[in-house]
């Protein structure tokens, strides 16, 4: 061990005498030192509560005002301000912010502000780590609360008994969660939030409910278990809202009388009783179960526990429905003898809390019944001989007229007749017939005569009719309509139809008498965009009546006098015109009529490596047929590449750049390396490249042919005159002298011995060895010392 030792220090004793001594480093303040700025993450939300983010490796100016060694590993310091400069460039997850610094990477740093001033001491090539924490971290998967925990949380209301017997009065009782009622379930969710299912069961409440009122058991329409689910607001478990839960219990109390629409269900349409006319089938009924239409045995309970009763039916309760309200008149009952009683027996539903019967065991009672038969409808002819001329009243309301009234007979085609039973009514549908007959019989022109709006209360429009004696007799004849006697003129316009809009103006004829023909529209209807397509309603041939007619239209864009829904419609497409590659999206115009302005492609089209020269066939002005116009492309003949010449693995430049100008679109080109005086190449050389629209380059590395001759004015010096700290100490505080030194170790007591000037023209970060990692301590030492010459 001692000769390995030896041996080394050996060759560091050889290397330091071979160095000019004006290399040697020297004491003093100012220098740069190496400081890399690491985010580090902190929260609850990492596997080990720390991760690291974005780092930045830069110098700054040594702050410590003592004169000191600038290769010293320690004994500097650095502002607090460029600490925060270095916070403001740093780059940060989505929601963190960095709240302070620290020398320590772990869960929980020291953490100091940025705010503060003055230094802080650090080392030589020393990482400060820029924390940076997340004000809303998502908070960590709690444990499940213990069953203690969940009782004190849910409280004393937490589960409620509820006697559903309706026939008795039994108080509800509500409960704590009860030992050995309920289990807690695992922890699920997330944490938008955390939930917790607690499963309770029914026995041990329904158990403590028979305590205060005995025998019930829980009812069969209940489930048991029920769940109850805590949630975790982030700090603690929350209560829900929704206690107390309840479990439904029934009882052995006897139950109420069966009431329909209670606790009794029966069928709205299930008849019970059914009358049979024997005379006419017209006066056929049938009748449900009614409310007070029955009466109730004593209620019994079987051998097996059920409750059981019998009802039994009212039947003169349904013979005076049957008689009074719904089919009066000479009816005699009972023609096949006395009906039997009608029982039906009723189970009491202990869960459903209800009595049923079976319904399908039950047949509707039939009582037969004979009447006088129900009159057939009279016919019309029959109506009119009934009411003579005494079935329509005109009456006129003007009485200076003289015109008083007159009464007619009914008209056919202006009445109709509704037949019911005993009853008939005759409506009359329309008093226009009457009213003109009124006018002639008085020697008046027709449309003399109009409706008095006035009277409108007081019209009667229906006659009725009843079956008396075998026969129909008129109960209110006359039917009533009043009129004023006046000389009716009548308007008719032509309006354009269009709102907001002023094609043509209304042309109105006025004081127009019933019966002359139909003035015509003067001129021909024209429209901008549009077609006349005629009128609405028709034109009449004689005015009758006010009249609107309304123009109607039909649009005509392209102005060829036909209309555009009657006209073949055409396509444009425009289309980028590559195959396998999408450009542009097809723009489509359909519903394109022929004459019309060919819609113009929206936009500019543009592809990557080529100019637009057109569209391919050339666009017309007008849509004469559906067409396809597709872009046409040439490559870009304007673009260019650039050949660099570097030193390996570096940009710094061993001869001046090369730029070949006006290359065309996807060309491949070639170049071939040249020959640098005191360089050789390294790697390939012949390179090619496709030429793009972006930076094109094709890039030669090369290598130094050998290294600087002893004569070389830039030989790499040694600083032989200050011997401050060139060898260090563990930082256990030994020094080892019976340890192995590596090469690292080595190279690290070269590089402190270079001179400033000679560490400056050298210095780098790169190597050509493989197991010298970027980062490592000794990468920047043994990187400078390889491109000295110094480690080959």
């Amino acid at each position: 061990m001692k000769k390995r030792f030896f041996a080394a220090l050996l060759s560091f004793i050889m290397v330091f005498s071979l160095l000019p001594l004006n290399a040697l480093a020297k004491l003093d303040t100012g220098h740069k030192i190496d400081v890399t700025f690491t985010v580090l993450y902190v929260g609850d939300e990492f596997r080990i509560g720390y991760n690291y983010g974005s780092s930045e490796k830069t110098q700054f100016v040594c702050q410590y005002s003592t004169p000191h060694s600038d290769t010293a590993y320690n004994n500097h310091t650095i502002a607090i301000s460029d600490i925060k400069a270095a916070a403001d460039r740093a780059s940060v997850n989505s929601g963190y912010q960095i709240v302070g610094w620290s020398k320590e990477s772990n869960a929980n740093p020291t953490t100091w502000s940025l705010n503060k001033s003055g230094t802080t001491a650090c080392n030589k090539g020393t990482t400060i780590y820029l924390v940076a924490k997340n004000p809303n971290p998502t908070p960590a998967k709690p444990s499940k609360p213990s069953g203690d925990n969940v009782k004190n949380l849910l409280g004393a209301n937490v589960v409620t008994v509820d006697c559903i017997n309706s026939s008795v009065d039994h108080a509800d009782q509500t409960y704590p969660l009860l030992d050995g009622s309920f289990t807690v379930g695992d922890v699920q969710g997330s944490a938008s939030p955390y939930t917790c299912t607690v499963t309770v069961n029914a026995a041990k409440y329904v158990d403590e409910y028979n305590k205060t009122i005995s025998g019930h058991s829980l009812s069969t329409t209940d489930t048991t278990p029920k769940s109850i689910t805590l949630a975790y607001d982030g700090t603690k478990w929350v209560a829900p809202t929704n206690t107390p839960i309840v479990f439904n219990v029934v009882c052995d109390a006897t139950p109420a009388d069966p009431e329909l629409g209670k606790n009794f269900v029966f069928s709205a349409d299930k008849m019970v009783v059914k009358f049979i006319c024997e005379t006419t089938i017209d006066h056929n009924d049938s009748y449900g179960l009614k409310n007070g239409y029955y009466s109730v045995s004593d209620k019994k309970k079987s051998e097996s526990g059920k409750w059981r009763c019998a009802i039994e039916i009212n039947l003169n309760k349904y013979f005076a429905d049957f008689y009074s309200k719904d089919h009066p008149g000479n009816i005699r009952t009972n023609p096949k003898g006395e009906i039997s009683r009608v029982v039906y027996y009723l189970d009491w539903n202990e869960n459903l809390q209800r009595w049923t019967a079976s319904e399908r065991l039950i047949s509707a009672t039939e009582i037969h019944v004979k009447c006088d038969a129900t009159p057939t409808e009279p016919s019309k002819e029959e109506v009119k001989k009934l009411l003579g001329d005494n079935a329509v009243q005109i009456i006129c309301t003007n009485d200076e007229s003289g015109h008083g009234s007159k009464t007619f007979g009914l008209i056919d085609g202006t009445f109709s007749i509704v037949h019911s039973g005993y009853n008939c009514e005759v409506k009359i549908d329309s008093f226009n017939e009457y009213v003109e007959k009124f006018n002639t019989e008085l020697d008046v022109a027709q449309g003399t005569h109009i409706s008095d709006a006035s009277k409108t209360s007081k019209e009667q429009i229906i006659i009725n009719l009843k079956w008396e004696d075998g026969a129909w007799t008129a109960v209110n004849a006359p039917a009533k309509h009043y009129v004023l006697c006046v000389t009716p003129k009548y308007t008719v316009t032509y309006t354009d139809g269009v709102e907001n809009e002023e094609v043509f103006a209304d042309q109105v004829y006025r004081d127009l008498l019933s019966g002359i023909d139909t003035p015509a529209f003067n001129g021909t209807p024209t429209r901008t965009d549009y077609v006349f397509a005629g009128w609405n309603p028709e034109v009449a041939e004689k005015v009758t009546e006010n009249a609107t007619y309304t123009a109607q239209w039909k649009e005509d864009k392209n102005h060829n006098g036909t209309p555009d829904d009657e006209e073949e419609k055409y396509t444009v497409t425009y289309t980028d015109g590559v195959d396998g590659e999408e450009v542009f999206a097809d723009q489509v115009y359909d519903n394109l009529l022929s004459g019309t302005t060919t819609p113009a492609f929206k936009g500019t089209p543009t592809r990557d490596g080529y100019d637009f020269t057109g569209w391919k066939p050339a666009v017309t002005d007008t849509v004469t047929d559906s067409v396809t116009y597709a872009a046409q492309w040439t490559a870009r003949t304007d673009l260019s590449y650039t050949v660099h010449y570097y030193l390996k693995n570096t940009t710094k430049q061993v001869a001046n750049d090369k730029r070949v100008n006006g290359q065309t679109f996807n060309a491949v080109v070639e170049e071939e390396a040249i020959r640098i005086s005191g360089y050789r190449v390294y790697g390939d050389s012949v390179k090619s490249i496709t030429i793009g629209t972006g930076t094109n380059e094709i890039i030669f590395y090369y290598t130094r042919a050998s290294r600087p001759s002893a004569s070389s004015t830039s030989k790499p010096t040694l600083n032989t005159g200050d011997h401050y700290a060139y060898v260090m100490g563990y930082p256990d505080g030994t020094v080892r002298p019976n340890g192995s030194i590596t090469r690292a170790e080595v190279s690290a007591i070269l590089f402190r011995l270079l001179s400033d000037k000679t560490r400056d023209e050298y210095f780098t970060t790169k190597s050509s060895f493989t197991d010298v990692k970027a980062g490592a301590w000794y990468n920047n030492s043994i990187a400078t010392l390889e491109k000295a010459g110094v480690i080959v």
